[in-house]
């Protein structure tokens, strides 16, 4: 009586709507953000605690120096970029047709063929 049934070639057996579980989906999303929100505040904890430890533990505060050590000086900006000119900034302005002519003559020419025939 309690035999299994195999599944026909082409059809899928469904269970009943009521078995489907759609509300535990649902249920199942909200703990999902409840346990993300806690281990976010886990990890938050436990880093609090961690950087507490190691201020605890040395005599210097935090982004401290030495005394003896000189002051470095202010890092100069890696890029000098100047003023910007605008004018320079836009793009060209190109139909449909002739970047659809580029596509084309770039296709050709990956693989292989002449573009200008």
């Amino acid at each position: 009586m309690n035999t299994k049934h195999t599944p026909i070639a082409g059809f899928r057996i469904t269970r009943p709507t009521a078995k489907r579980g759609r509300p535990s989906s649902r249920h199942r999303l909200a703990l999902s953000a409840e346990a993300r929100h806690l281990l976010d505040a886990l990890v938050a904890t436990e880093l609090h605690h961690s950087l507490a430890r190691v201020m605890h533990k040395s005599a210097v505060g935090h982004d401290t120096r030495p005394v003896d050590m000189p002051v470095s000086p202010p890092r100069r900006a890696v890029f000098n970029v100047g003023r910007i000119d605008l004018s320079k900034c836009l793009l060209p302005v190109e139909s449909i047709a002739d970047i659809e002519a580029w596509g084309r003559r770039e296709t050709l020419m990956h693989f292989g063929h002449d573009p200008d025939r």
